[in-house]
């Protein structure tokens, strides 16, 4: 048995096949062991509906040119319980949640405050980067979070990332960290503090 295809005609609980023959013994060999539920999908521009309704069967999505080494791990993903996503669909999941609501039109130099802000930026650098004095730049950042109907900067930040109207920001750098503490007898840090 040589077509992968094939094989799903007469196993269908294991794959939902829905493109071109894919003869692939690794992924038949995974399949006869793991026949419980769809592993992989594969399909030509799959409408948003089409992959919602296979993410709820619990199959991964990958596209019809997808390569046999993507697809091992789709697959081996989907057996340890995980999804396996490329980096721009994770960022596109990751931005815009939910729609911001219609009659909310920030103007750009808010929306430039808060991604400063979400960067870790201070007030004083928002302002500089849209050249305004501090005090106008609080103003505007005030009359935002009024116009949100929310509290704090830090939840206008999350709010403003849900919406997709600024980036998520980026992970911190585990490398760039110092996780020692102060006066520990670590004789890096102790020539970094001389």
């Amino acid at each position: 048995m040589d077509d992968l295809s094939d094989w799903v005609a007469k196993h269908p609980q294991g794959f939902i096949f829905l493109s071109a023959d894919l003869p692939d013994p690794y992924l038949l060999d995974l399949a006869t062991r793991h026949e419980a539920s769809p592993i992989a999908v594969l399909t030509d521009d799959p409408t948003p509906s089409q992959y919602r309704y296979w993410l709820r069967l619990g199959a991964s999505v990958v596209d019809a040119t997808t390569t046999t080494n993507h697809l091992h791990l789709q697959v081996n993903a989907a057996l340890r319980g995980c999804v396996a996503l490329h980096t721009t669909d994770a960022r596109a999941l990751a931005t815009r949640l939910e729609e911001p609501p219609s009659d909310l039109a920030p103007d750009p130099r808010q929306i430039a405050i808060l991604g400063a802000l979400a960067a870790g930026a201070t007030l004083q650098t928002a302002a500089n980067l849209i050249a305004r004095s501090e005090r106008h730049t609080r103003r505007l950042l005030h009359n935002l979070l009024d116009d949100m109907d929310i509290s704090s900067s830090h939840a206008a930040i999350t709010q403003a990332t849900r919406w997709g109207w600024i980036p998520n920001p980026p992970a911190a750098d585990p490398s760039r960290t110092n996780l020692s503490r102060p006066g520990s007898n670590d004789r890096s840090n102790a020539s970094e503090r001389r």
